[in-house]
């Protein structure tokens, strides 16, 4: 029996009635995080491994805005707000690094 399914650290929704001996059907319950990407499939004994030979999907990140994006401080100290498209929800899990157009002018981590 399968207990739980994840993708992109987003879970799962499992559908029994899709589902067969040879395939698995669940429903994404938030957008997957950027990355590349494979199912963690958990069932009654643990966890089901992947075959060797699955690659990985990749999950783009887009950003989609940036405020203030003008009059920053040269020495920094701004806040900015950034958005955009499959960002990770708990940073202290995951590293973002943020290169703007000019990198070697400015380029901020999280």
């Amino acid at each position: 029996m399968i207990r739980k399914i994840r993708f992109g650290q987003m879970d799962c929704e499992y559908d029994a009635a899709a589902s067969s001996s040879t395939k698995i059907e669940c429903t994404l319950l938030d957008a997957p995080v950027c990355g590349i990407w494979k199912p963690d499939v958990i069932s009654n004994l643990g966890r089901i491994p992947n075959s060797v030979n699955l690659e990985g999907i990749q999950v783009n990140c887009t950003v989609t805005a940036i405020q203030p994006d003008e009059l920053l401080n040269v020495l920094g100290a701004d806040n900015l707000t950034i958005t955009g498209t499959n960002f990770p929800r708990y940073l202290e899990d995951n590293t973002v690094d943020i290169e703007f157009s000019n990198p070697t002018a400015t380029k901020c981590i999280a």
